[in-house]
């Protein structure tokens, strides 16, 4: 029975694989026959109605007593495992993210199409079901964002898709963008790459304030998308360092001249760039943002050096890209500086962190008044040395 692929049309079909994935499988007839389960669960990239062999995966279970009428399966990990290990190096998935201070930023690898098909074994029969396709990204649901979609099925409640949460804008920061879910796709024209949108932010629509420390936060936010926040409050650059001095042995060392020579050296274990950075006064609706920068599976941070793109920075040519041992994941070729750019900062550093923050404290004007701010702390991923 070949696999029947179907198109993702709404939340429906939208999984994040940082919470639990379930499948609950019944008899069709709802009786009381059901007594195993074979379940076969296919994950790929690309096309949606791409040729597809053998599951990636296979589980088998009898159901836990006389009295069940249903067999349960939970499997995010698995899906999980293409967007944080793929097995395949060269067809890497992971998401990556590139800024362009010149255009759009360059996004790969944020989700993944699975399926699944059951093999149900009755008591004197075998039938065989099939889910619709679904996309699964690496957001998260809350635990009351669960309810029953069918009667094999527990999926999200469709609450917290990409709702814009008021935030703030730096004018001079060029390329802010949004993503979305696109549920227009056709068949055989969705893919992996193209079933999320991204569009680029109109500033003069919302709240805007320049930064005193030019930063943009990029993370992953709780349905799977790329998002950008601004902070604009005090920025602290510090470095953690694991080191020890180890004495060095020479083989004649009566003739050591103490006056130039070193009797240790410092070897470093690890020399960790830490940033400290605060978000500058919120207003009480743009807590959720930080609350899942702390959550975010992946984070970068943007730092601009301060300059400004100008006349004389026109026609400079751009050409940036992340390359892995395998293959090119994402590139910036050949982009040119034009003159919708001047006034917008030009030199960046895109750094990958990870934040450090191990508790989050629900504020608002009440308790806190107008002075609603947090204090984030990344630690860089790459060791500074």
């Amino acid at each position: 029975m070949a696999l029947i692929r179907t198109v993702i049309n709404s939340f429906e079909n939208i999984t994040f694989c940082n919470s639990e994935i379930y499948a609950r499988i019944r008899n069709n007839s709802q009786n009381n026959t059901i007594q195993a389960v074979r379940l076969r669960l296919w994950v790929w990239n690309g096309e949606l109605n791409k040729t597809l062999f053998e599951p990636n995966h296979t589980f088998f279970k009898n159901k836990v007593t006389a009295q069940d009428t249903y067999i349960e399966f939970e499997f995010s990990s698995f899906i999980k495992s293409f967007l944080v290990n793929p097995p395949n190096a060269i067809n890497t998935n992971q998401p990556q993210f590139l800024y362009n201070q010149n255009g759009l930023a360059s996004i790969t690898g944020q989700g993944v199409f699975w399926q699944i098909e059951a093999e149900i074994f009755n008591s004197a029969s075998t039938e065989i079901q099939s889910s619709n396709t679904n996309f699964a990204t690496l957001g998260y649901k809350f635990n009351f964002e669960t309810k029953m979609q069918t009667a094999n099925v527990v999926t999200n409640s469709g609450t917290g898709f990409n709702e814009i949460t008021s935030k703030y804008y730096n004018p001079k920061i060029n390329n802010y963008l949004l993503q979305s879910f696109n549920f227009d796709r056709a068949l055989n024209e969705c893919t992996t790459a193209n079933i999320i949108n991204k569009d680029a932010v109109n500033v003069s629509n919302f709240l805007q304030r320049d930064s005193r420390f030019p930063l943009l936060i990029v993370f992953i936010n709780k349905v799977g998308l790329f998002e950008m926040f601004t902070p604009n409050g005090k920025y602290v650059q510090s470095v953690k360092i694991k080191s020890d001095n180890q004495n060095i042995n020479y083989r004649d060392s009566q003739n050591v001249n103490s006056q130039y020579q070193h009797s240790k050296t410092t070897v470093f274990d690890s020399v960790t760039q830490n940033h400290t950075i605060n978000t500058g006064l919120l207003l009480p609706k743009m807590c959720e943002i930080v609350e899942q920068i702390i959550y975010s599976p992946k984070i970068y941070l943007v730092k601009f050096r301060g300059d400004l793109v100008d006349n004389s920075s026109v026609g400079i040519t751009i050409d940036n890209s992340f390359e892995s041992i395998d293959s090119m994941d994402i590139t910036i070729d050949n982009e040119t500086i034009t003159s919708e750019s001047i006034g917008f900062y030009k030199d960046f550093q895109q750094i990958p962190v990870v934040c450090t923050e191990n508790d989050y404290v629900f504020k608002n004007q009440y308790n806190n008044y107008s002075a609603i701010e947090y204090t984030l702390k990344f630690d860089e991923t790459n060791d500074k040395i």
